[in-house]
């Protein structure tokens, strides 16, 4: 909550809306339900939770995926680390990705005065590390096409149906 217009909740609320949020899908007749999201912080909870529910729901037909290849395993830095951008350019939050994305899908919510160098800065300080400077929305497509890749690779699913679980 260190910036401005953060929002937060904790992991047991943020657990516990994750959980009722299943369970309501699945009274409604949902089989297969996936968690995706985009934040570092909430992949250990949204694992979390779905190892609990496939646990509970083992007998039955019904399975929550916790995709965590789309924020985790998606090959963008070594995209762009095979295009010469250094680590510190590609940071980790308000740079290169979270930036080229932001442009590709919504360019008005980028504050174009805020485009600039982080790689430099002090994260505390500022909330953005990496080049925010470099991102464009042509970058920002071909990222977001390399999350959804990640997250939708047939070896996730052959792993789904030998285990019932991810």
């Amino acid at each position: 909550m260190r910036f401005s217009g953060t929002l937060s909740v904790s992991d047991k609320v943020f657990s516990q809306t994750l959980e009722f949020t299943v369970r309501s899908l699945k009274q409604h007749g949902f089989k297969t339900i996936a968690f995706i999201g985009d934040s570092g912080g909430n992949q250990p909870m949204q694992a979390l939770v779905a190892a609990k529910l496939n646990a509970l729901w083992q007998k039955e037909d019904i399975r929550v995926l916790h995709i965590d290849d789309y924020y985790n395993n998606n090959h963008q830095i070594e995209y762009l680390s095979n295009h010469g951008f250094s680590a510190k350019q590609i940071g980790g939050h308000a740079g290169i990705r979270d930036t080229s994305e932001l442009l590709a899908i919504f360019p008005d919510g980028v504050r174009t005065f805020a485009l600039q160098d982080y790689s430099q800065s002090t994260f505390l300080k500022t909330g953005a590390n990496g080049d925010a400077s470099k991102a464009n929305a042509i970058l920002g497509r071909y990222l977001l096409k390399l999350k959804v890749e990640a997250a939708v690779k047939p070896s996730r699913y052959t792993q789904v149906t030998k285990n019932g679980m991810i």
